[in-house]
């Protein structure tokens, strides 16, 4: 009995040590609408193109876009979707995070990797699709569209081409596709 009493309490420091060295550890792959850099990006345009190297383009997907467009975009809203401004990207993505009935992307050492959720699950009902800009890449003409899908892309590439090995929200939008495309 008294043996049994030390190989219980000589196991359990073991125990304790292990666990918390796997808590300080991080993980290598985490739920992207968790990932503090993620969620710092989606604060507003500002906060997404400065949210790691080169940034993120999500202010290319806004019906309320101003020039100049983010740098990481194409530099054109022609043909995009949008949604109708940042309110209503931020709504969407927190909605998004907030959901714990699906299933959300890992974001893991580098890639890019995309939730494409139901729009109707994010509330997003209505979105527009540029058919003209003017010479600034600025949408000029909109077509109203009724979106099945929203795609969140999050990205991360280390270097100066990159995003300084932060994962971010790469960019957004509304879509008429399943497949996001």
């Amino acid at each position: 009995m008294n043996s049994l009493k030390k190989q219980r309490y000589s196991i359990l420091p073991v125990a304790l040590a292990t666990s918390l060295l796997a808590a300080a550890l991080p993980s290598q792959a985490a739920i992207c609408t968790s990932n503090s850099n993620v969620v710092t990006s989606t604060v507003s345009d500002q906060k997404n193109r400065d949210a790691g190297g080169k940034g993120g383009h999500v202010g290319l997907h806004m019906k309320d876009a101003s020039a100049p467009l983010p740098p990481s975009g194409d530099n054109s809203q022609m043909g995009k979707s949008a949604f109708k401004n940042w309110a209503t990207f931020k709504s969407a993505f927190d909605t998004w995070k907030a959901n714990t009935t699906k299933t959300h992307v890992n974001c893991g050492t580098s890639g890019s990797v995309k939730d494409i959720v139901d729009a109707s699950l994010v509330n997003i009902t209505e979105a527009w699709k540029c058919t003209a800009v003017g010479a600034n890449g600025i949408c000029s003409s909109w077509q109203k569209i009724t979106p099945s899908k929203v795609c969140f892309i999050y990205y991360n590439k280390a270097g100066s081409t990159g995003t300084a090995g932060k994962w971010l929200m790469n960019t957004a939008y509304p879509s008429v596709n399943a497949d996001c495309t």
